[in-house]
């Protein structure tokens, strides 16, 4: 398996190079096989998920505010639980409508 990841490490170092990138974002690459690639290029990493070897780290905001309840990505970090909060939010809405509390006479014109 280093072969391989060897092998991708120097083809993306000439891809890089032909291209002349200004950064490159390594997705779900391992921390063990990371190391390398973020020594060796000579333009900014950017992890997502990659490990603390990169340069920079990506953390989309649905995964930090847990927006989707059902899936999870092992590299995402839950800063807010946003998610439970819209479901109980709409969960009481949704009563308050049914109840008949919703809209009150100061939500009206």
């Amino acid at each position: 398996m280093y072969g391989v990841v060897t092998f991708g490490i120097l083809y993306t170092k000439y891809c890089v190079w032909k291209a002349e990138f200004d950064e490159i974002f390594l997705c779900g690459i391992d921390v063990v096989s990371m190391r390398r690639p973020a020594r060796e290029l000579y333009i900014p990493t950017i992890g997502i998920g990659a490990g603390p070897g990169c340069d920079g780290q990506v953390l989309f905001i649905r995964d930090m505010l847990h927006l989707y309840l059902d899936v999870m990505p092992r590299f995402a970090k839950v800063c807010a639980d946003i998610g439970a909060i819209s479901c109980d939010a709409l969960q009481h809405f949704c009563e308050e409508v049914r109840d008949g509390r919703f809209p009150g006479k100061k939500h009206c014109y």
